[in-house]
């Protein structure tokens, strides 16, 4: 995977939606199944950054428990309420309404 970040730091940082597109779900996992086999994937040859996104996406809904501990979530939660009383909106930029349960089920702090 961190052939896959790199990939998308070099080209995709500045690529408005970049983990809202999807990509044809044949192609994902045929890119799966390189992965599985410990081959490079070369993202050049697909001509679209939302590919690797969309491989970085998948990769993080399938770990068996989220990557991050669920006291970091509720701090980075305080955080963007603090950021929204300053009239920055950080949750909703991610995809999530103020209020809102995450992924997780666990109501905002």
């Amino acid at each position: 995977m961190s052939e896959t970040v790199s990939y998308l730091k070099g080209k995709g940082l500045r690529t408005e939606g970049i983990f809202r597109r999807s990509a044809r779900v044949q192609l994902i996992k045929d890119i799966k199944k390189l992965y599985n086999l410990g081959k490079p994937v070369d993202f050049d040859q697909y001509a679209d950054v939302h590919v690797p996104a969309v491989m970085l996406k998948s990769f993080l809904r399938e770990l068996p428990s989220p990557c991050s501990p669920s006291r970091c979530t509720s701090r980075c939660r305080t955080s963007c309420r603090k950021c929204e009383a300053r009239g920055f909106a950080p949750l909703e930029a991610l995809g999530q309404r103020p209020g809102e349960a995450g992924q997780d089920g666990a109501e905002p702090r």
